[in-house]
């Protein structure tokens, strides 16, 4: 699977931004086949972004037969329009390739995508997957250079990451750190394309509120729910079930003294809540909810009246799960080791705070197999993901620090 990194490849983005993205065709599915001996001499070509086209497969097929393919394809920059063109062989004694169908979408970034290829002679649906990451703030910047004859401010702390990823054959889109208006239209992107945010992270970064996510292809609607305090936050969510919607992730800020909420919700017949409280009493009704059949998919920690408080969103699942509260990041490192060598367990939540200059980390687990990344910086922490998507590894969630 091939991947690209390019300096300054996103449209608007800063020039520091960081791109890495891949196409890769895994299946194509003969539906019909207008042969009169049932089999069908097919050949499909691509095109990223108005390239040039490229033999994806070239292979015989029948009606029902599906053909495995491996063919992938490097993306440069994102949204990207990909273009497919089905040929069929109609040559008796020599190749005589005629125009089958063809297909295009306008990819914006990971996930899974078919392309139905439809004409005189036949159908042919190509199955692909789509892996992508995004950073348009890449690397902290330095601290720019003093001004003549006053002394030099201090560089900045660069900020860190940390993630967890999960062994998943599954395209998935990562977005990180773009101001909300760019950021929602990132979500409108994927949504027309039925690929739906899954898990929103937040950050202040130089008195700007910056915003991330982890997109994946997933059959049904999607609403969000942005910027409410808490009343009418809560308000929403009866006629959302009510109405078929599942809260799936929620994010809580501070904006002077008041807390806002922001959840997307997604299409499902599942049980479902979220849930509020202080760390001891969140564990019991974790443990209660959990044995009645929901499981913790979000985490939250967030200090309200002096007290550090623990929100969470609960879906219909099974499988095992866990969570470990209160750890440094050496403990972490103590627990998570042994679990990720096991590779029975993975990451659903990750999260932290400082609470008097102690760093403090809390997650939540369950069932897969998992692995978590180091403290890395944005583009270490980019590049680390591209090796880990190379293995089979998709990021399930990601922490900033500071």
């Amino acid at each position: 699977m091939g991947f690209v990194l390019l300096a300054g490849a996103l449209v608007a983005a800063p020039a520091a931004a960081v791109s890495y993205g891949s196409l890769a065709f895994t299946q194509a599915a003969v539906d019909d086949c207008a042969d009169w001996f049932g089999t069908c001499e097919w050949k499909a070509t691509c095109k990223i972004a108005g390239g040039e086209d490229a033999e994806v497969f070239a292979a015989p097929g029948g009606v029902a037969q599906d053909l495995e393919i491996e063919k992938s394809f490097e993306v440069k920059s994102f949204p990207a329009k990909v273009e497919c063109s089905l040929f069929e062989d109609d040559g008796w004694f020599g190749e005589s390739w005629i125009p089958a169908g063809t297909a295009s979408i306008d990819l914006p970034g990971g996930g899974d995508y078919s392309f139905s290829l439809k004409g005189d002679q036949g159908t042919v649906v190509l199955t692909a997957v789509a892996d992508s990451f995004e950073m348009p703030d890449g690397i902290a910047a330095p601290a720019p250079a003093a001004a003549a004859g006053k002394p030099a401010k201090p560089a900045a702390k660069a900020r860190q990451l940390v993630g967890g990823y999960l062994k998943d054959h599954h395209g998935h889109g990562v977005v990180l750190g773009l101001p909300w208006d760019a950021f929602k239209a990132r979500i409108d992107q994927y949504a027309a394309q039925g690929v739906l945010l899954f898990s929103m992270q937040n950050w202040e970064d130089g008195g700007k509120r910056l915003w991330g996510g982890i997109f994946r292809s997933y059959k049904g609607k999607q609403e969000l729910v942005t910027d409410l305090e808490w009343d009418p936050f809560l308000k929403r969510f009866k006629p959302l079930y009510d109405g078929g919607m599942r809260i799936q992730d929620m994010e809580i800020y501070a904006k002077g003294n008041k807390f806002y909420f922001t959840g997307v919700y997604h299409e499902g017949d599942d049980e479902n809540t979220f849930w509020l409280e202080e760390l001891n009493p969140f564990v019991a009704k974790w443990s209660s909810l959990s044995g009645g059949g929901l499981r913790l998919v979000d985490l939250e920690v967030y200090q309200a009246t002096g007290k550090w408080r623990y929100a969470g969103v609960f879906r219909g699942g099974s499988g095992s799960y866990g969570i470990r509260n209160a750890m440094t990041w050496d403990e972490l490192q103590t627990f998570w080791k042994p679990k990720e060598a096991e590779g029975r367990t993975s990451l659903t939540d990750i999260v932290t705070h400082n609470d008097k200059g102690k760093q403090i980390w809390d997650v939540a687990t369950g069932g897969g197999q998992g692995q978590m990344s180091p403290l890395l910086e944005g583009a270490a922490f980019a590049k680390d993901w591209k090796d880990r998507v190379a293995k089979g590894f998709r990021l399930a969630t990601v922490e900033t620090v500071p």
